[in-house]
């Protein structure tokens, strides 16, 4: 079920390098991240993250590694996205 409610999930994030749908030409404002469960089960998706966000520096020196790092991210489809589109927003973060 898509919301555009921002929803908390604890989960594995690292650096991506996807951009698609409504953040096809945003390189250059939003950091790419791919997330996965905890158990890292089940398949990754794309997050983004605005590199303007008060938390944007302080995640990107986290995953610049790389490698997958444990967070708490609050996040939610785009207001408003393209209906096909499974990227989704970081709304808040606590690594």
């Amino acid at each position: 079920m898509r919301t555009e409610t921002p929803t908390l999930f604890h989960v594995q994030v690292k650096l991506g390098d996807y951009y698609n749908y409504e953040f096809k030409d945003r390189r250059d404002s939003y950091y790419s991240l791919r997330i996965s469960d905890v158990d890292e089960s089940i398949v990754s998706i794309s997050v983004f993250l605005p590199k303007d966000s008060p938390i944007a520096q302080q995640v990107f020196e986290t995953i610049k590694d790389g490698k997958n790092h444990p967070a708490t991210l609050e996040i939610a489809f785009v207001n408003g996205g393209y209906d096909q589109s499974n990227c989704v927003l970081i709304t808040m973060c606590s690594a």
